[in-house]
This record gives structure tokens, sequence and C-alpha cells, in this order.
């Protein structure tokens, strides 16, 4: 890797990176889709895997614009906790909890991509970088949706059957 000698080039290098953990959710998550029957659940990710798609295509034009390519790289953080999860699915027993989990590992990627697709807006916006910032401000915004789908669906439904499956009262 060359060295970063300016914010010019953190932007990039994080574009490659983003780029590596869209790539690495796509294809590793799908798997927990297939998990889950008719469910509401279900169309939230099928609906998120048709905009990871889309993202990744605005990162690799973003890279572009730099005249760089996307990295191949795999994003050695989402790989581990990928593993963890599906460690955890597999010993999970309760669907509902499943769901839970599942929810849990897209919320915590949701938060690392509001915070990286916010992060590099404001770089490509302090430069000035137009076409760049509107690729960036329409993924940015279609990850919020998404977290604030699966809250919503956590908080009003699967929290609570999971709770209901799982919770035993001791007299």
């Amino acid at each position: 890797m060359k060295p970063i000698s300016d914010l010019i080039d953190l932007l990039i290098i994080e574009l490659k990176s983003l780029y590596a953990v869209e790539n690495t959710e796509l294809t590793e998550m799908t798997n927990f889709i297939f998990k889950i029957e008719n469910d509401p659940l279900k169309e939230i990710l099928q609906a998120h895997n048709d905009q990871t798609k889309r993202q990744i295509i605005r990162l690799a034009k973003s890279l572009s614009l730099f005249g760089e390519i996307p990295s191949t790289l795999e994003s050695k953080f989402i790989q581990t906790y990928f593993k963890e999860t599906k460690r955890t699915i597999l010993n999970t027993t309760e669907l509902s909890v499943i769901k839970a989990k599942i929810i849990l590992f897209y919320q915590t990627l949701s938060h690392i991509e509001i915070a990286s697709y916010g992060t590099l807006l404001a770089y490509s916006k302090k430069m000035k970088m137009e076409e760049l910032s509107a690729l960036l401000e329409t993924s940015l915004k279609e990850v919020k949706t998404f977290d604030l789908k699966l809250s919503l669906l956590a908080e009003f439904k699967i929290n609570e059957d999971a709770l209901v499956e799982t919770f035993t009262p001791i007299n």
C-alpha cells in the first residue's frame, strides 16, 4: 500500500475498504435470508441485497472518478463477525432468536456503513466533489432507511417474539 499523504489518499483507501465491506456482506449474508420463511424480515433483507448491489456499483463509480479500481480484498472484520454470527445462528434453536441475531448483525454493519458513508461524504463536500458527494449521499440515505426498518421491526415484533419463546419466569 502506498503512503497516505492527503485527504484524497485517505478517501480512496476508505472507498476501497467500504467496497470490500459491501461485497463481503452481499456474498456472505445472502445465505441468512434463506433461513427465514415468508416474513417481513425476509422482504427487508431481500430489498437490502438489491440496495447493496447498487451501492457496490456506486462505489466502483466513485473509485473510477479517481482512476482507481475496486479492491478485491475481503474485509477481515466483516469476515470474522460473519463467522461469529453464523456460529451463533447454528447454535440457536428458536427462529425468533435467529431473526433477532440477524437484525443485530445487519444493524452492526449498517452503523459501520453509516459512519463510513457519512465521513466520506463530509470529505467529498469539503473538497467540492459534487458527483462523488451525490453518489455517497444516495447510499447513506439507503443505509439509514434500512437501519430504521430493522429497528422498527425488531422493536415492535422480533424482540417480543424472541422474548416470549425463550423467557420462562421463575416462581
